[in-house]
């Protein structure tokens, strides 16, 4: 109910903020200052890519994969039936894995 009554209020953009920096980042062999700026590079792109997707697609993924919400949470907050969310993620997910295959082997 809470979700139905506040829709109109959501903003249905999802910006990416500094906050889910730490989502992206790997803590292993953090004190070689060469693996700390290619792993900062990678996040950065990991970022760019994100926002770049379209905001059809953006949105979900952002709610799903950084805020950690349900599936049928996501579909109540954007007005989307559940079965278009989940083909949603997944159009998502392959747009960044082709974005950024180039990254594959980091």
């Amino acid at each position: 109910d809470y979700l139905r009554k506040n829709q109109l209020n959501f903003q249905r953009e999802m910006p990416i903020d500094n906050e889910n920096e730490n989502y992206f980042e790997d803590k292993s062999n953090e004190g070689n200052p060469a693996n700390v700026a290619h792993k900062k590079m990678i996040g950065t792109k990991i970022k760019s890519a994100i926002e770049s997707l379209p905001e059809k697609l953006k949105s979900p993924f952002v709610l799903y994969e950084l805020q950690g919400f349900k599936y049928k949470e996501i579909g109540k907050i954007l007005g989307i039936p559940l079965n278009t969310v989940k083909v949603t993620l997944l159009r998502a997910r392959k747009h960044l894995q082709k974005e950024l295959k180039e990254y594959k082997h980091d």
